[in-house]
């Protein structure tokens, strides 16, 4: 556990990019996987470029978390912002101005970096996508607030993976009715 502490701090946006890389790809493939009950949905060209476009996301997804506290403690000293005692509080506070300041962003960018590795203009889904930043990202981002800095951005990518599953999951009971 020390070596993980040890890199996620000497080099927070390389290990960013490389648990999203490994763990964003793995929970899309997971969900395509699940959904079709296929093997590995990537050849091995389109794993890369799939990996790529996590770890990009996995630097401005970084970003977005240091840029949140400093955003947040900004608005606190400039009285703009409550300023909780309750470490819950603080959590929550953060991940909601983190999902409505950057993650729709990072909803579009996503989308726009997969049209461009799959040579097509697919946007569909992406309103449901930002939907969900509401009732699933800001309560599964103020745990991640919540955990010690060196682990979120590992959290983070861990919970890519956990959600894919259990939206495809939730998809397949409802369209089993």
């Amino acid at each position: 556990m020390n070596w993980y502490l040890e890199l996620t701090k000497n080099s927070p946006i390389i290990m960013a990019m490389i648990q999203f890389a490994i763990l964003g790809t793995l929970g899309e493939s997971f969900s395509i996987i699940i959904k079709e009950k296929s093997k590995w949905p990537f050849g091995f060209w389109m794993t890369i470029k799939k990996m790529f476009v996590w770890a990009t996301l996995g630097v401005f997804i970084k970003g977005g978390f240091v840029g949140t506290i400093g955003f947040t403690e900004a608005l606190i000293s400039h009285n703009m912002f409550p300023n909780f005692s309750s470490t819950l509080l603080i959590a929550l506070s953060r991940s909601t101005i983190l999902c409505i300041f950057v993650g729709f962003v990072l909803v579009m960018l996503h989308r726009f970096l997969d049209n461009i590795i799959e040579l097509k203009q697919n946007w569909s889904g992406v309103v449901e996508a930002m939907g969900k930043m509401i009732y699933i990202w800001i309560p599964l981002h103020t745990i991640t607030f919540w955990v010690k800095p060196d682990f979120r951005i590992g959290l983070a990518a861990l919970w890519s993976v956990v959600l894919s599953i259990m939206l495809t999951l939730i998809k397949i009971n409802k369209a089993k009715k």
